[in-house]
């Protein structure tokens, strides 16, 4: 800005696909600035608390296959929804991770045979950001009971761990077992609303 000129700074946050509602949130920003001549002055700090609400979930998730024919026209915000949750998809197709999720990375995750139970959890973030299943939607089925996974975002963390265990033989099974779970919500089999 100018020197003596005034202005306001607005920023909106994002919070994770696996936040329940009811949880309160309390977000920090900070502005430096200084003069000419190299004067400092300290910073403008401020802290404010919101609380997560949820809306009613749609109750029908969509599976992979769906959401890959809709890349092309996903809104903007839902692949932004989906990397403030989890950065792991970002620069998925070859390009170099920059924060910003785009169709094309979505496109090439849901198409990678290699890696099933990532296009699963996408998919499952992705029907999160529309809100056909909620973070809390309740989930019941055997592997649920097993793992100790009772909700879509325990499911979500679940996968999560499981994708980051080393790329070895014995993690195979820990890996079907997590898709396995994952595509029960995606394809709306253990979802109990």
């Amino acid at each position: 800005m100018a020197a003596g000129a005034s202005g306001t700074a607005r920023f909106a946050v994002r919070t994770s696909l696996l936040t329940t509602g009811g949880t309160t949130v309390t977000v920090g920003a900070s502005a430096a600035y200084g003069g000419a001549g190299g004067c400092a002055y300290p910073a403008a700090n401020a802290t404010a608390a919101s609380t997560v609400t949820e809306q009613p979930p749609g109750r029908d998730p969509q599976i992979s296959a769906l959401w890959l024919l809709r890349t092309g026209g996903l809104p903007a915000e839902l692949p932004a929804r989906v990397q403030a949750t989890d950065t792991c998809f970002d620069g998925a197709d070859g390009s170099a991770a920059d924060g910003v999720l785009t169709s094309g990375e979505v496109r090439r995750v849901l198409l990678n045979p290699v890696t099933p139970l990532r296009a699963e959890l996408l998919t499952v973030y992705l029907n999160l950001g529309e809100r056909r299943v909620n973070a809390a939607t309740r989930i019941e089925s055997l592997i649920a009971t097993r793992l100790g996974t009772a909700t879509v975002a325990a499911a979500a963390r679940h996968a999560q761990a499981t994708l980051a265990l080393p790329g070895t033989p014995a993690n195979l099974p820990a890996h079907a077992t997590a898709e396995a779970l994952l595509t029960s919500i995606n394809l709306n089999l253990s979802p109990r609303y």
